[in-house]
């Protein structure tokens, strides 16, 4: 099932409208509502959820889901016409096939007259597609929806499974009015219930007896537990900068399948734990592609008879493979047959990788599996051990000599241990070949990220301008960010125009080298000009041309969810101008330093003098933390806006 149920509750004194849950029973207060006072941004309101989720047994003593959803919705602006809208994804193999029916709709509208007119959604209205070989999707949008409307949606879904979705208890876009929930579910079930978020629900659970009957067991006395949760006036969680994945802090409820034990019809123990799952990669098609023997092997070690150092026999095959196929854009856990991907060229990443360990593996070197849930999908959590945890793997490659080297075949800008940010993760499965596995910390990997650049500066009163040169040498993770961004334009001229627009500068030439090279490096030369601030005699000198820290980025003085950030990384930057002639230096930044130990080590130093006619400014910085947690927030705050301040320095020149 899509993902398209959220909810949550910080606000214990009851919904702020009064809404009455039955389907089709608007009130002229809720058609006459013109904005929502807690949030007056916001361009629609869940006024009322009503989620229920019953785990059973049939007649036939198979095991059955039942999800009952019913949602009202107020579009409050124009934007907001979409909130109605619904994309439910559905199983389709034989063992879980997913049915979604009793769809209805009604929206409600105030006419110029001022009655009220109701319009049922058509059958015309849904939409049933195949999405991929084990999922379709049923799309249905309410007719008649503008701004002012209140809809009414209720649909249900039936699926052949004992497995509970996670229960969100915040929406992503829209504040929520009113939401009660209902997990029901008999007895011989265990699930383990987790809570996550930064918010709380109000919960209770209650126990009924109930009667049912089966071929297997005749009729049977059981117990139904009713966990309810319930929650009023709950904010829209808003996107924050610096943050991969703001859905696993959004406050959800998750249950995780622990047994079943129904007399005489089934009795099974789900706990499991990764060496479980290892056992399973063993036996999928990723880890069967990546043992693969290489179809041209023979080529391939002719490749690696003319190169000296391994590094250098690694990069060829690479480049082979790359010669050979080409990225699809589509980051995937499960590889095709590596025959397959060499007779179409292209491939998602699970391909390219499989591919490359494939060839590595035939001809002497051992390239294995390493698992991650990316960074955008969230924290990895031992709650559900499951392979569909996962959402891509890269390669932990042993050379004969025991060197290892972590590679990502797919992305050409990569390197040796020069990964994706969103790869950056603590806890990645490593799969041997033999099936056994083990936990990697790839944030960890043994590289400097690190960013050096000189600028010169030389102004010119008599013209008006100031003309500069800038040599940036970046290196891995710092070189894979400017490779990529110039891989992300479709030439070289929308390039240049961008880095002008972001800098403020007009640009005169820009070079860049090392971007379609295999390397963990990247030069790029720039000549520009500027318009020379001048005020009377003094003249105004900006000598940071690169900015690396924004005070946008932090306005709010709190903060829920922690700081990410795509790497550490080390800054060397240098500036030097050359003082007119005629001009003294009327003030210089002051030396300064700031360090905040509590959060990673972050620290930077800043250093101004004049020699003669010329100054020298240094600034060093260094981020020794990817994640900044919410109790090390407002140091860091400060920390960020003491960066601000040293960036936005100006020397100030003044003539006799």
């Amino acid at each position: 099932m899509a993902a398209i149920i959220s909810l949550v509750c910080p606000d214990a004194h009851g919904q702020d409208i009064p809404v009455n849950p039955k389907f089709d029973a608007v009130s002229d207060k809720e058609i006459d509502m013109k904005v929502y006072d807690r949030d007056t941004s916001a361009a629609a309101i869940l006024l009322y959820r009503s989620y229920t989720v019953r785990i059973g047994i049939s007649a036939n003593a198979t095991l059955n889901r039942t999800i009952r959803v019913h949602d009202r919705w107020k579009i409050l602006k124009e934007s907001g016409k979409g909130a109605a809208d619904y994309e439910i994804l559905c199983a389709t193999g034989f063992d879980e096939k997913e049915i979604v029916s009793n769809i209805k709709a009604t929206t409600f509208n105030r006419l110029p007259d001022g009655k009220a007119e109701q319009i049922k959604m058509s059958k015309k209205s849904r939409f049933d597609e195949k999405f991929s070989d084990s999922h379709n999707k049923v799309s249905f949008a309410p007719e008649g929806v503008k701004e002012g409307s209140v809809v009414d949606v209720a649909f249900e879904i039936q699926s052949p499974t004992v497995t509970i979705p996670d229960i969100y208890l915040q929406l992503s876009d829209y504040p929520v009015n009113q939401i009660d929930v209902d997990v029901c579910y008999a007895d011989f079930f265990v699930y383990n219930r987790i809570t996550r978020g930064y918010l709380s629900s109000r919960f209770h659970q209650e126990t009924e007896n109930e009667t049912i009957t089966t071929a297997a067991t005749g009729p049977m006395s059981i117990s139904m537990y009713h966990d309810y949760y319930s929650a009023s006036n709950v904010p829209a969680m808003k996107e924050e900068p610096f943050c991969y994945c703001s859905d696993q802090y959004r406050m959800s409820v998750c249950y995780d399948l622990r047994s079943v034990a129904i007399p005489g019809v089934i009795s099974r123990d789900y706990h499991a734990g990764w060496d479980q799952v290892d056992k399973a990669v063993a036996n999928s098609p990723l880890l069967s592609q990546v043992r693969q023997k290489f179809r041209d092997a023979d080529e391939i070690r002719q490749l690696m008879e003319s190169r000296n150092s391994t590094d250098e026999q690694i990069l060829a095959i690479w480049q082979y493979i790359l010669d050979r196929v080409k990225w699809n854009e589509e980051t995937e856990l499960l590889p095709q047959d590596n025959k397959q991907t060499l007779k179409e060229g292209s491939g998602s990443s699970a391909d390219m990788n499989a591919l490359m360990a494939s060839a590595l593996n035939t001809v002497g070197f051992v390239a294995e599996p390493v698992l991650v849930k990316l960074r955008t999908q969230g924290i990895l959590l031992d709650y559900h051990i499951s392979s569909s945890e996962f959402g891509a793997f890269l390669l932990r490659i042993k050379s004969p000599d025991g060197t290892v080297r972590y590679l990502d075949a797919a992305r050409k800008d990569s390197y040796f241990n020069v990964l994706n940010p969103n790869y950056l993760v603590s806890r990645g499965r490593l799969v041997h070949l033999d099936g056994h596995g083990e936990w990697i910390d790839l944030t960890a990997l043994p590289v400097t990220n690190q960013w050096g650049q000189v600028v010169k500066l030389t102004p010119d009163p008599a013209e008006g301008v100031i003309r500069g040169s800038s040599d940036v040498s970046a290196s891995n993770l710092c070189a894979y960010a400017i490779k990529t961004r110039y891989h992300s334009f479709d030439s070289p001229e929308r390039w240049i125009e961008d880095s002008e627009n972001k800098d403020g500068i007009e640009i005169l030439e820009m070079k860049i080298e090392g971007e379609d090279q295999r390397g963990n490096t990247a030069l790029v030369s720039t000549t520009f000009e500027d318009a020379l601030e001048q005020a009377g005699e003094f003249l105004y000198i900006h000598p940071f041309v690169t900015r690396w820290h924004d005070r946008e980025a932090f306005r709010d003085e709190q903060r829920k969810l922690p700081v990410d950030f795509p790497y550490k990384e080390r800054i060397n930057y240098m500036c030097i101008i050359n003082v007119p002639e005629g001009y003294t230096v009327e003030q210089l930044p002051a030396p300064t330093r700031g360090t905040i130990p509590d959060a990673g080590g972050a620290s930077y130093l800043l250093q101004c003098q004049q020699v003669g006619n010329i100054i020298q400014l240094s600034f060093r910085m260094e981020q020794g933390a990817m994640q900044i947690q919410e109790k090390d927030y407002a140091a860091f705050r400060d920390f960020w806006d003491h960066l601000c301040q040293v960036e936005e320095s100006v020397i100030v020149m003044k003539k006799p």
